[in-house]
């Protein structure tokens, strides 16, 4: 298991992190959904001992990240950064990273690359943007560590090969023992692939519940807000807004019984949910 435990993270004036908390279990699919900006990326790169944090810790299969060079055995991270030698081709890496990392299959990153149309014996740095990004994916998804992460995965990618790495990403997850966490800001895509779903903005996590659970206990009320007020808990709403006389809230909570005779209720798609609770206008 992956735990954070009240992590906070500040770059100048800037808090990044805000006390997190969260785990992660053995063996699911996580959504990690933020807006860009909205601490995404620290996060991973905290769990990944890239960045260290100024409070908290994280706990990984029980080592803790105090510059713990165990956990890179542990946790693989696919991101947009260039931490690779650019004039090394694509083979070479493959072949270097097989030297080094027992838990890299390169006849499966080799097959990867056949699958994707990418030309193994390129340079790195002759790659457009789009083959960067498969060139990493090739590499993340021929790992057999516990944990990987996927931090903005399809950057740069067609429709043809956005889909083609859903399907390998799932045939990743079915060889089993292995929690995927993907870190993105494109919602539909990829909500059907996750079990749990957590949402993180400005630093904060603003929800973390069950994909499943989430569609039937998240829901929207529309109309006269004192109505609304009777009929749920204050503490209940997520997220409100006033259009003049007509007041929609989003209400985490169990199915309303009764009469709705005066409120319409409806049921929301994950992207809904999500642009209510990342809403600049929460601000």
């Amino acid at each position: 298991m992956l735990k954070v435990y009240n992590l906070s993270k500040k770059f100048r004036n800037v808090q990044a992190l805000k006390d997190i908390t969260l785990e992660f279990e053995n063996n699911r699919i996580y959504g990690l959904l933020g807006r860009n900006g909205a601490g995404k990326s620290t996060l991973v790169k905290a769990i990944g001992n890239r960045i260290f944090s100024n409070t908290g810790f994280i706990e990984i299969s029980d080592n803790y990240n105090s510059k713990n060079s165990e956990l890179l055995d542990l946790v693989h991270i696919m991101s947009q950064e260039e931490n690779y030698d650019l004039n090394m081709k694509v083979i070479n890496y493959f072949e270097f990273i097989a030297s080094v990392n027992n838990r890299f299959d390169i006849d499966l990153a080799k097959d990867y690359a056949r699958q994707f149309e990418l030309n193994t014996d390129i340079k790195l740095t002759n790659l457009s943007l789009g083959y960067r990004t498969i060139f990493k994916l090739c590499i993340a998804l021929a790992q057999n560590t516990p944990f990987i992460i996927y931090d903005e995965p399809v950057f740069g990618l067609d429709l043809i090969h956005r889909e083609l790495f859903y399907k390998l990403l799932l045939e990743q997850y079915s060889r089993g023992n292995i929690t995927i966490i993907i870190a993105t800001h494109i919602i539909d895509e990829i909500e059907n692939l996750i079990d749990r779903v957590i949402i993180i903005d400005h630093g904060q996590i603003t929800l973390n519940m069950d994909y499943g659970d989430l569609l039937k206990e998240v829901f929207l009320l529309s109309g006269n807000r004192d109505v609304i007020l009777k009929l749920v808990d204050p503490e209940s709403i997520i997220y409100e807004e006033n259009l003049g006389t007509l007041t929609n809230a989003y209400v985490k909570g169990p199915e309303l019984d009764g009469s709705l005779d005066k409120v319409q209720i409806s049921h929301l798609e994950l992207n809904e949910i999500f642009i209510a609770l990342t809403s600049e206008r929460n601000d």
